[in-house]
């Protein structure tokens, strides 16, 4: 329930950013010979990354401690298990670069478009022997939740988890609700991408 909750939270604060860029664009003028408007339905993705570097400042290969410091002049020392490959690689200077990605993707789906049941996959690749030491970790997280009520008047829909669980959410102005049907369903996909990478230190410009 309090992860059908977060997930719907997000969706619900996407479309509505999506909703208040798209209510900038001009309306387009209506085709003369179009007799019936088809409405479009909500959907948005939005990714941050998040970029932090480091530097090595010693290594100790036996007891396999490595410190860094960061640009602001902050010194920390920890010590690299054995699931840190190649370490023998890591050299005193090299940048230590860990980049965090995170993807939300959210779209209404017509009542009679299949959706997915809920899954999770997580995938996590490490550096080939010989390589300096990396290790790229996603979690991707996907489910659907049913629209079971629009009070369009106050612009409030009630949604229902996969699990069975109801939440109410207040829709923003600038979302086109009307493209929205009881019967419906909310797809999320939500990815967090964590890649730390030990890179060499570009060369000085002369």
């Amino acid at each position: 329930m309090k992860r059908f909750l977060v997930f719907l939270f997000l969706s619900v604060l996407i479309v509505c950013s999506w909703g208040c860029e798209r209510a900038e664009e001009p309306a387009a003028e209506p085709a003369e010979t179009q007799e019936t408007a088809v409405e479009e339905k909500p959907s948005a993705e939005m990714t941050e990354l998040m970029v932090k570097t480091a530097t090595v400042k010693a290594v100790d290969y036996d007891t396999r401690v490595v410190v860094l410091e960061d640009p602001e002049g902050n010194v920390v020392a920890f010590e690299a298990g054995e699931e840190v490959r190649n370490l023998a690689q890591v050299e005193v200077g090299d940048q230590v670069v860990a980049r965090f990605l995170r993807s939300v993707a959210v779209a209404v789906r017509p009542a009679d478009e299949e959706v997915p049941a809920g899954a999770e996959l997580t995938r996590v690749a490490v550096a080939a022997p010989g390589e300096k030491p990396g290790i790229l970790m996603a979690d991707t997280k996907e489910m659907a939740a049913l629209v079971k009520a629009i009070d369009r008047e106050n612009r409030l829909v009630t949604f229902e988890g996969p699990e069975g669980g109801l939440a109410v959410f207040k829709v923003a102005d600038q979302v086109n609700l009307d493209a929205v049907e009881v019967g419906e369903n909310l797809v999320v996909v939500y990815t967090e991408a964590l890649g730390i990478s030990v890179e060499e230190p570009a060369a000085e410009e002369l």
